[in-house]
């Protein structure tokens, strides 16, 4: 709802048209997934017992719809606020972020040297950096169909706080990211793959000057440097995963390689990964605080095993 009327505020102070025809789609297949989720989980269960198993899973399936479509819609709509407010009078912070960094000893230059120069650990944080397309989605399928749907609301509560606080800030920090910023050539990228990152100075002067005036799904493209969502996402996913032991220490690897991808894959400075970090630990210290703290999720096959059977005698007696 806080995204909305920022988008809403946003795109009329700062005079952009929404084109509703080209974003219907998007947001029909979004509505369709809340609305199917909330049919579901209106339902009444059943006493029987063949019916009330095939209720339970109806229920899992439920969340794992409203989630969804949650997710989509916050990403939506996220985008198009960054875009909208992407209009702001501020100089852009790249020389105050490349500052940061070298007050915090990093070479920038001398990194993305050691990167180019490393194909096989060039590869590893191109796939790392690429992992955010899908592990929410399997955060929310896995605490969903095991039967913790409040652990999955906790996650997105965190998660749609980190995207309203870095929507926020992001007026503040515009940039056009540290590529263009040290002149890096694309040709000289091993496999290159953050095409936003790369024509983030073109992207971001439309909007400025006004010259892109539409939020249409064109404008669905990641266009923050300060603070790094992607380094918060890294975090977010760590806790996302952290309630399963049997998860939870190959995706804390995995993120960790994924913080550390936003910089040389994602072309952010240091600085805008450490902005991350502290925005997600705040959204997930404020859904902790909503939900709770939860409990370990932890697999006994034994009496999966015995539950399946159940359903399974159930089903047949129905």
């Amino acid at each position: 709802m806080l995204m909305t009327i920022l988008l809403a505020a946003a795109a009329t102070v700062q005079s952009f048209h929404v084109d509703i025809v080209d974003l219907a789609p998007l947001y029909v297949a979004i509505i369709i997934f809340l609305a199917s989720g909330l049919y579901i989980l209106r339902r009444t269960p059943s006493g029987n017992a063949a019916m009330a198993a095939r209720e339970g899973s109806g229920q899992r399936l439920g969340h794992i719809l409203v989630l969804t479509g949650l997710f989509y819609f916050m990403a939506a709509t996220a985008a198009l606020g960054c875009a909208a407010l992407a209009r702001t009078a501020l100089p852009y912070a790249d020389t105050m972020l490349a500052a940061a960094d070298r007050a915090l000893y990093f070479d920038w230059l001398a990194m993305m040297a050691w990167f180019q120069a490393s194909p096989r650990i060039a590869t590893l944080l191109i796939h790392a950096y690429a992992a955010i397309n899908w592990q929410p989605q399997l955060a929310i399928l896995l605490l969903c169909g095991l039967g913790h749907p409040a652990l999955a609301y906790r996650f997105m509560t965190a998660w749609g706080m980190c995207l309203l606080l870095t929507i926020v800030m992001f007026p503040f920090f515009p940039a056009v990211a540290a590529f263009h910023h040290y002149n890096v050539d694309p040709a000289q990228m091993p496999g290159a793959t953050a095409w936003a990152s790369w024509h983030l100075e073109a992207l971001m002067e439309e909007l400025r000057s006004g010259a892109k005036a539409t939020l249409d799904s064109d404008a669905l493209t990641g266009i923050i440097t300060m603070p790094s969502f992607h380094a918060a996402s890294a975090i977010l996913l760590i806790f996302a995963f952290w309630p399963f032991p049997w998860l939870r220490w190959p995706f804390l690897l995995l993120n960790m390689v994924m913080f550390a991808s936003a910089v040389p894959v994602g072309g952010h400075y240091l600085v805008d990964t450490l902005g991350g970090l502290m925005l997600a630990l705040i959204a997930i210290g404020t859904s902790i605080a909503v939900h709770g703290r939860g409990e370990d999720i932890r697999l006994d096959w034994k009496t999966i095993g015995h539950q399946v059977r159940r359903r399974e005698a159930g089903l047949a007696s129905a």
